[in-house]
C-alpha cells in the first residue's frame, strides 16, 4: 500500500514538474523559482558529495540551477525532471572535480603525513574529510558512482539514468570502483589514518 501512495506522489510530482517546466519554456521564470524551491535541498545533498566545503557546495549547488535554466528549453519528459537535473548536477560536479584536479596542490599527503603534529591534525580531521580523501585516489567516474550509490542512496536504474549508461555498466562500474576502493583501503599508510578513527 506505501509503495502504491509513493508512486502516486511521485506521479503527481513528475506532474506538477512538467507543469512548471512548461510555464518556463513558455516565458514564465517565476515557475522556475517554483521548480528550485521544491528540488533545491534535493539538489544541495547530492552536490555535498563534491565537497566538503559549505561554501563550495552553495556553489556548485546555484551553478546546477542556472545551467538548468539555460537550458530548461531542451527539457523532454522522457524521465521526471529531478532525474534531469540530477544528470545536470552530477555533470557540474564532474567539472567541479576535473577542474579541482588540475589545480596544483597545497600540501601533498606525503608533506601531510611527515608533519610532526600529525596525530593532532588527525583528531581535528572528522571522518567525512578522510573519506573524501580517500575517494578523490579514485579515478572520476568511478568516485562519483560510489557516492551515487552509497551516499546519495540511488538506485542502480536511477545512476545510469543520470549518467547515460546501462544498469549494467553501472554495477561493472561500482565493482570495479569498490575493488579499487578496498586496495586504497588496505594502503598501509592510509590503515593507520584509519586506525586514528577506530
Amino acid at each position: 500500500m506505501e509503495n502504491v501512495i509513493s508512486q502516486m506522489i511521485d506521479t503527481k510530482l513528475i506532474d506538477e514538474d512538467y507543469q512548471e517546466v512548461l510555464k518556463v519554456q513558455e516565458g514564465d521564470n517565476s515557475a522556475f523559482d517554483i521548480l528550485m524551491f521544491r528540488h533545491q535541498d534535493k539538489i544541495f545533498k547530492q552536490m555535498r558529495r563534491f565537497s566538503t566545503q559549505h561554501f563550495v557546495i552553495e556553489e556548485l549547488t546555484q551553478s546546477v540551477f542556472v545551467n538548468a535554466y539555460n537550458s530548461i528549453n531542451n527539457y523532454v519528459p522522457k524521465a521526471p525532471f529531478i532525474h534531469w537535473l540530477r544528470a545536470i548536477a552530477s555533470r557540474v560536479g564532474y567539472n567541479y572535480w576535473r577542474d579541482e584536479a588540475k589545480k596544483p596542490k597545497l600540501v601533498t599527503i606525503e608533506e601531510w603525513d611527515q608533519n610532526p603534529n600529525k596525530e593532532k591534525n588527525l583528531r581535528e580531521h572528522d571522518a567525512g574529510e578522510l573519506l573524501d580523501k580517500v575517494l578523490k585516489k579514485l579515478p572520476l567516474k568511478e568516485r562519483q558512482v560510489l557516492c551515487m550509490i552509497y551516499l546519495d542512496k540511488m538506485s542502480l536504474k536511477d545512476v545510469a539514468d543520470v549518467m547515460n549508461w546501462t544498469v549494467a555498466m553501472v554495477k561493472m562500474r561500482a565493482y570495479r570502483s569498490r575493488k579499487k576502493l578496498a586496495k586504497l583501503l588496505n594502503d598501509k599508510e592510509l590503515g593507520e589514518m584509519l586506525n586514528e578513527y577506530r
